[in-house]
């Protein structure tokens, strides 16, 4: 059985950091074939006022969203 690399697997990879930067993650992801989607804000001015966690829960909210309306591969 041979194995499988993930970019054969997948074609996106969600990204959902709070204020880390992701250069080199999404470099690392883009020599895997893989396209990096990075999810963080834009904020309402509501939401800015919200903690760190709460700022967290938006931008997976927002990656969820935007993963169910892709068709899986």
């Amino acid at each position: 059985m041979g194995k499988e690399s993930l970019g054969s697997t997948c074609s996106e990879v969600l990204i959902m950091p709070n204020n880390e930067d992701t250069t080199q993650l999404e470099r690392a992801l883009g020599r895997e074939d893989l396209t990096p989607r990075v999810f963080r804000g834009p904020y309402t001015d509501e939401q800015r006022k919200f903690s760190a966690q709460i700022r967290c829960l938006v931008n997976h909210a927002t990656a969820w969203r935007y993963g169910s309306m892709r068709s899986i591969r």
